[in-house]
């Protein structure tokens, strides 16, 4: 069975690139032949007014003391859609991927030739961050093929869609063949929403196990004995506490995941340091994940720009909500696990999770 997979464009994001990753791996493992339709971004044009007021608002940001990395909203753009070559490395390495500019509908002799499609995971529905959303609702999609949307995320447990894009998604979506989502607020925004039913599943990146991964980091070298911190939105506050932390426990630091120039770190270094940690610090969500595949201590920080919905959803599923904390409240975050009950829960969702994924496609 040819299936298409519809994500968020493949860029220097270590979780949107691993999820896509082992939805490929899975998707072969039930005998589909999977190939991710990777929508290349279109870069941003601004007009004057909107851009001055684009830069202001950023440097207001950056006057609070929030991470800003850039006041010119036209150079975080590029800076964040130009693919780092270790990177661009894994991808080519390991992902089947077909780059496509433009909208799906408007390419009916390539989408013709799949037999499905399965749409996610990561935020996939949240209009924010998806310009093309309908296309992550399968309009391009013929009615003859099977539609799947595997652990689709809204990233947020508010519904964000105006009034017109709420009905033209509820009219899509029930033409799905099966609709799960990462978060179980996601599960009731379906039903509130959409008039959908959804199933509450793992992300990709938890239907393989912590030795699928060390497979891939045969060649990584890590020493000491370090705190390994992974920030989507760094600041002064975060940092500090860290710090105080790591002065505490005579642990170094070591920032993984950060972009200096010229390139980024390699997702099989950056995997690897993860499994290697004495504990991790993290405000993202893959972060987290990647730290209850390994069994590292961790704690994660709140990240409200980037939603906690899935922070909370994740954390709760297994028990760790304790270690959802604020940099001021580090030390009061539970890092004794007992992970033997987190990977009988891992265990027990992931055969869940496989189960709907398989059946749906095939329509048992």
């Amino acid at each position: 069975m040819k299936i298409g997979i519809i994500t968020q464009p493949l860029i220097n994001n270590y979780g949107g690139i691993l999820q896509n990753y082992a939805l490929q791996i899975i998707l072969k493992q039930i005998g589909c032949v999977p190939t991710t339709l990777n929508q290349e971004h279109i870069p941003l044009e601004l007009g004057r007014l909107h851009f001055i007021a684009s830069y202001f608002k950023r440097l207001f940001k950056r006057l609070l003391g929030k991470n800003q990395m850039f006041l010119n909203p036209l150079e975080e753009d590029r800076y964040i859609f130009t693919t780092c070559p270790s990177i661009k490395n894994f991808i080519d390495k390991y992902i089947s991927k077909l780059d496509i500019k433009g909208d799906l509908i408007n390419c009916p002799e390539l989408t013709s030739s799949y037999d499905g499609f399965v749409v996610g995971s990561d935020q996939v529905w949240r209009p924010l961050y998806s310009p093309n959303i309908l296309n992550l609702f399968l309009d391009f999609a013929g009615e003859d093929k099977i539609k799947v949307a595997y652990a689709a995320s809204f990233g947020t447990n508010r519904w964000e869609y105006s009034l017109d894009l709420t009905e033209k998604a509820r009219l899509l979506v029930h033409r799905f063949h099966g609709i799960s989502v990462r978060e179980n607020s996601g599960v009731r925004l379906c039903k509130e929403n959409l008039g959908v039913d959804a199933i509450h599943v793992l992300d990709p990146t938890m239907l393989l196990s912590k030795d699928d991964y060390l497979k891939l980091c045969i060649d990584c070298k890590t020493y000491g004995k370090y705190i390994a911190v992974y920030f989507l939105d760094k600041n002064s506050m975060k940092v500090g506490a860290v710090e105080e932390y790591a002065q505490k426990h005579n642990l170094d630091i070591k920032y993984i995941g950060e972009r200096p120039f010229n390139d980024c770190q390699s997702i099989e270094d950056w995997l690897y340091a993860i499994s290697k940690a004495e504990m991790v610090v993290t405000d993202s969500f893959h972060g987290s994940v990647f730290s209850i595949i390994f069994n590292r201590p961790f704690v994660t920080f709140y990240n409200q720009e980037r939603g906690n919905a899935r922070l909370e959803s994740l954390l709760s599923d297994f028990d760790l909500l304790s270690n959802l904390v604020t940099p001021n409240d580090m030390n009061k975050a539970n890092i004794e696990v007992d992970w033997n009950k987190v990977n009988e829960k891992i265990q027990e969702r992931r055969k869940m999770s496989l189960n709907f994924l398989q059946n749906t496609l095939y329509g048992k």
